[in-house]
């Protein structure tokens, strides 16, 4: 894991094994812009800055049952590791993730995810996480490298991709 921590008081990690070399679930996570092909939760996603990859690059995401948010690469370090920032959404202040591969055995690798973040609306946003958004949030971050495993081991979309700028691919009409 990584020695650096991340911004925010609080902080979550998970961690994923994938059956299939690092490379691959790299080329997964470097499509920045494309998450809604294969993490469910997200019913929209598309590049803000579609000329750039990497560091600086930006992307539009709406999350189901939450609203959407904006997130930016803030880190990059080409085969291996991506942190980027997160808008605030909810009572969760602006957020950072950092998704790390890491070759494990032959043909192997494992996806490490760490969260850090911070609360708004206090009191309530600390109650709120107190009383049930910590857990909600230990429950539903495996759910994005378990996503990414799924994808790269099975090479199958849940979503077409998207013309840029989030514009949706428009399929011939039946005749």
């Amino acid at each position: 894991m990584s020695a650096n921590k991340l911004p925010g008081r609080y902080s979550l990690t998970t961690e994923t094994d994938v059956n299939a070399p690092a490379d691959k679930v790299w080329e997964v996570l470097a499509d920045f812009s494309a998450p809604d092909t294969y993490a469910q939760q997200v019913t929209l996603a598309y590049s803000l800055t579609p000329d750039l990859q990497g560091l600086g690059e930006k992307r539009h995401c709406d999350i189901k049952g939450f609203g959407s948010i904006q997130e930016e690469i803030i880190a990059w370090d080409a085969g291996r590791s991506l942190t980027y920032s997160v808008t605030p959404l909810g009572p969760l202040a602006a957020s950072t993730s950092r998704w790390t591969v890491w070759p494990n055995g032959e043909g192997r690798s494992k996806i490490t995810v760490e969260l850090g973040y911070d609360l708004r609306f206090w009191p309530i946003g600390w109650i709120m996480h107190a009383l049930f958004m910590r857990r909600a949030l230990k429950k539903a971050l495996p759910q994005g490298p378990e996503a990414v495993k799924t994808r790269v081991e099975t090479g199958q979309s849940l979503r077409d991709r998207r013309a840029p700028h989030g514009q949706p691919q428009l399929k011939p009409a039946l005749a």
